[in-house]
């Protein structure tokens, strides 16, 4: 039913229709299988495209909610149903801040535990203009998702390897293309926007997967 009414003519059904489907997205919902099969996952995407701010906000945040410590599976399925085109879209400068903030939250999580999906989508270098326009954003709330992208990003091993295979995407490390995954750059960039103890914290995360011991040369 709730489907259903995401076509419906009325805005302010579809917007309650696409919010109420955002708490059925969560890890412990029965009904997030449901969610992620083509119909249901297909009408989430699609209102990810229409002009209308509250819709794309609660379904990105839906999408957001389907990823969030996903197994590498579902964070897959949900990557391929967006595509990088429409993700960028709802990133870029002049989208409603709103809507930025939750793509910002969707890449966070594709990025958790997996950096190599997320370089498979968008490439190398694309990951590392975004990590830095959220960093640099000047923008609380959309600085600390891009503190929360960047230690889920050094966290993975793929990030930090002399050369690794993500896809078909080749990353080495340290990465000419990933300056704001250098320790040295990292620090100022991080340390700029920390303005409350979570965001020392997160920035601290950060340099310490950069020199996890484990890594050979650490």
């Amino acid at each position: 039913p709730l489907l259903r009414l995401l076509a419906d003519p009325c805005a302010d059904v579809q917007e309650a229709a696409a919010a109420a489907l955002c708490n059925l997205c969560v890890r412990f919902s029965p009904l997030q299988a449901a969610l992620l099969r083509p119909p249901a996952l297909a009408s989430l995407v699609a209102l990810v495209r229409t002009p209308a701010p509250a819709l794309r906000v609660n379904a990105l945040w839906a999408l957001k909610n389907l990823t969030y410590q996903a197994e590498g599976v579902t964070k897959r399925t949900v990557a391929d149903a967006v595509g990088s085109r429409l993700l960028l879209d709802a990133l870029a400068p002049a989208a409603p801040h709103d809507v930025r903030l939750q793509a910002a939250g969707l890449l966070r999580n594709l990025a958790c535990g997996d950096a190599g999906l997320l370089l498979a989508l968008l490439g190398a270098d694309e990951v590392a203009r975004q990590t830095a326009a959220l960093l640099e954003s000047g923008e609380e709330e959309l600085a600390r998702q891009g503190l929360f992208l960047a230690s889920n990003l050094a966290a993975d091993a793929a990030v930090r390897r002399v050369s690794v295979r993500a896809g078909a995407v080749q990353v080495p490390s340290p990465c000419p293309s990933m300056p704001m995954l250098r320790p040295n750059a990292a620090r100022p960039r991080l340390t700029g926007q920390a303005r409350d103890e979570e965001a020392s914290q997160l920035a601290a995360w950060v340099l310490v997967n950069l020199t996890w011991a484990a890594d050979e040369g650490a």
